[in-house]
């Protein structure tokens, strides 16, 4: 069995004598608490947002960088279904724009093929 000496002992009792003369007072309506005698801690600790039911948070979403991203995207998409397609595609060139992504075929005569074969492969899009 473990031994203390009188002095940790004497110590932690101390402490708990502290923390209880503070945290009384919190668990007390205030009517008690003003009834309480003239030596005692009369305060309450001061909770935090946390503490007191939580915080409110406003986000707010960068609508024309998540625009972005989704034609970027969208631009690597055309280009695997130009490239993985039955046949390989050839363009000069692919880009992303606020809101349209465009290539450039090398075959004009193509042009109704890639046309079926991007919105059969990717859902959502519409080819013009």
């Amino acid at each position: 069995m473990l031994q203390y000496s009188l002095a940790k002992k004497l110590t932690v009792f101390a402490v708990l004598l502290a923390a209880l003369y503070y945290a009384v007072p919190n668990v007390m309506d205030e009517q008690t608490r003003n009834n309480l005698p003239e030596w005692m801690n009369k305060e309450t600790v001061n909770l935090g947002l946390d503490l007191q039911g939580g915080s409110h948070m406003v986000l707010q979403v960068d609508l024309e960088t998540v625009l972005k991203r989704a034609y970027e995207n969208m631009e690597d998409e055309v280009r695997n279904v130009l490239r993985d397609g039955k046949k390989n595609y050839g363009y000069r060139t692919l880009s992303a724009f606020e809101d349209r992504v465009t290539t450039v075929l090398t075959d004009a005569s193509e042009v109704d093929a890639v046309s079926d074969l991007i919105e059969d492969e990717i859902t959502g899009v519409e080819v013009s």
